[in-house]
């Protein structure tokens, strides 16, 4: 009772199952590693792509005002993430609590992404607390917005993993340790006595020891030396 197939049909179905059979045997992680990384990398941070990570970091960093563990809570900071070698094709970045950093539990405040090569990620049942790449088109960098908890839940670290290519990553980089080394010598400090002839404040006729903002600075030759003081609770900086 069923059809008998001509010869011009066998070939045509043949092709057909082929290319059935094939695209079922391509591994899902694979593909789906194209959009970022998968929920279970939520603990590890390890892309499970089958082989070992990279031991040391070969120039990728993460950039931003909480790397030192300060934040203040509900704040928003814009992040960084650059490779000063090469670039590189995906990511993902957790901020946790430094007391408990190797608990997936300790993962706080949330992530926005600045670029259509990033989305969030829903680790341990809360929306946006990680952030990863969208796409595995090459990068060199790319810009997140994160935002504190609204309470203070300590110091904290900010960990991440960095994929260059399939069998070449670097697995939960602490951003706090990983920074970029100067081969520069910094210029020597200015003698104690050295005149600074150029001088910025404020209020514009407060004393230097009672300004919200002092500057002041001078031509040594071959560098500008800066001298600043003020009135700030963290840092204070001149732009």
């Amino acid at each position: 009772g069923g059809k008998i197939l001509s010869r011009d049909e066998i070939p045509a179905r043949m092709n057909l199952l082929l290319q059935c059979c094939v695209l079922s045997i391509i591994p899902s992680s694979l593909v789906a590693h194209r959009n970022g990384a998968p929920p279970e990398a939520c603990s590890s941070l390890m892309p499970n792509h089958g082989v070992k990570s990279t031991p040391n970091n070969t120039g990728f960093f993460l950039f931003g005002d909480p790397l030192s563990g300060r934040y203040v809570p509900g704040r928003t900071y814009r992040m960084r993430l650059v490779a000063t070698i090469g670039d590189f094709s995906g990511f993902f970045i957790q901020a946790r609590q430094e007391s408990n950093q190797d608990n997936v539990s300790s993962i706080v405040g949330t992530w926005a992404p600045l670029s259509g090569d990033a989305r969030t990620e829903q680790c341990n049942g809360i929306r946006r607390n990680a952030i990863t790449h969208s796409s595995n088109v090459r990068k060199i960098e790319q810009f997140f917005n994160w935002t504190a908890p609204n309470e203070t839940v300590g110091r904290i670290h900010f960990l991440y993993t960095v994929v260059i290519a399939y069998t070449h990553f670097i697995v939960k980089l602490n951003a706090t340790v990983e920074r970029p080394s100067s081969t520069i010598d910094p210029p020597p400090m200015p003698p104690a006595d050295a005149v600074f002839p150029n001088v910025y404040r404020q209020p514009e006729d407060c004393q230097q020891s009672n300004c919200t903002f002092y500057v002041e600075w001078r031509n040594n030759g071959e560098f500008i030396d800066f001298r600043m003081e003020g009135n700030a609770v963290g840092w204070i900086a001149l732009g």
